[in-house]
This record gives structure tokens, sequence and C-alpha cells, in this order.
């Protein structure tokens, strides 16, 4: 595999790789359902909804691919939670607008995951960093792909970059299990809305030793 972060001219096939991961993702599925009468609406949505987060992402945080073959299979959207601030007008300027004729399914998703990474988001004297999307594409689920992406390329980019924890929220168990064989420990558990949200941490700096001339 090779991994590389992504630039402008991958944004559309980024997005796709996201909403082939999480179309039927349950947490996706529970929050959203109600606000669209056919799948084809929803997909469109959630195409929309990731292009502009991976944009905006691709300009002001990380968007880090893994590729096989020039074929994206792999996708993790993250931020330094000291230095990344993304804006509205960062949103607006990387197709929010598209969202307009959606509003009340974003209305209603964002603050919901707003909340889901209250505990995960959390500031603290560490140089925090936050993995907000970490999909493998469907086709090459069941390979072992996300475990070598996230220990060969994602957790190696935080400690390049200064990183030294790394937090996710996820909404499975069997998602807890992964990112526990990873290293990550479970900080936080709630419900909301009746979906359930666990809070992982990794200690980024323990793991990994930074390069001495990071570029």
């Amino acid at each position: 595999m090779n991994y590389r972060l992504a630039s402008p001219a991958d944004a559309h096939k980024v997005a796709t790789v996201l909403t082939d991961a999480f179309a039927n993702y349950n947490m996706y599925r529970e929050v959203l359902n109600s606000f669209f009468t056919t799948d084809s609406k929803y997909i469109d949505y959630l195409n929309k909804l990731h292009y502009v987060q991976v944009m905006s992402n691709i300009r002001k945080g990380y968007c880090l691919i893994a590729e096989e073959n020039d074929e994206i299979i792999a996708v993790a959207v993250m931020q330094s939670l000291r230095y990344t601030r993304i804006t509205l007008w960062d949103y607006l300027r990387s197709g929010a607008f598209a969202l307009w004729r959606y509003a009340k399914p974003t209305q209603y998703f964002l603050p919901f995951l707003d909340k889901s990474s209250e505990h995960a988001k959390k500031q603290t004297s560490e140089n925090r960093w936050y993995l907000e999307s970490f999909v493998v594409s469907p086709a090459w689920q069941g390979k072992h792909i996300g475990g070598r992406f996230l220990d060969e390329a994602v957790l190696l980019l935080v400690a390049r970059e200064g990183g030294s924890q790394l937090s996710l929220v996820t909404n499975t168990e069997t998602n807890v299990s992964f990112y526990q064989k990873h290293g990550f420990e479970q900080i936080h558990q709630t419900k909301i809305g009746g979906v359930d949200v666990w809070t992982m941490l990794v200690e980024v700096k323990s793991r990994y030793k930074a390069p001495d001339n990071p570029d």
C-alpha cells in the first residue's frame, strides 16, 4: 500500500469512499433515516456532506489516504486540536452551499456529532489530535487494511507532526475491540439519542518517536 496526504483533486473520490463505508453504518442510519424518503437522496446527502468535510480538511486539517494500484482504499480525516481551526468560511468555501436543500438533517446531525465528540476533543496540556473519520472501502474490508493503515501511517503522521495523543469516537463494540487491539483505551461511554458512543484515546508519544527533522 501507498500512503499520502490527499489533494483537492482527490476530494470527490475520497468522499465516495467515506459514503460507501458509512452509508449502512448503524449510527448514520439511526440518526438520519427519518429525514429521507429514498436511499438515493440519503446517498446524495452523504456525498455532499463528506465532500465538504474532506475538502475542508485537505485545506486546513489532514486527510490521509491509502492506495493500492492507484485506487483509494482507506481514508483517515483528522485534526490537531491545538492548531487546526476550520471556520464556517472554510466549510462554505468547500461547498457547504450544496447542503442548503438538506438543511433539516444537517441542523440535526452536526450538533449530534459535536455532542458525541465532546470528550474526545477536550483540551488538555497535551498536543491531542482527533481522528474524525477512519474508514476502509467496503471492497477491501476484512483484509487487515485498517490495522496496517492505522499503525503504519496514521499514528506515524501524528507523531511526525508532534502530536502526543490521538482520540476518536466510535459507535459499535466491534470497533471498540479493533481500536483496543491497536493500543487505544476507552476513556468514556454514553448514549446520545439512543446511539452508543465510545470515546477512545491512544498515547502516541509512548509508542512512536517522531523523527528529529520531520518534513
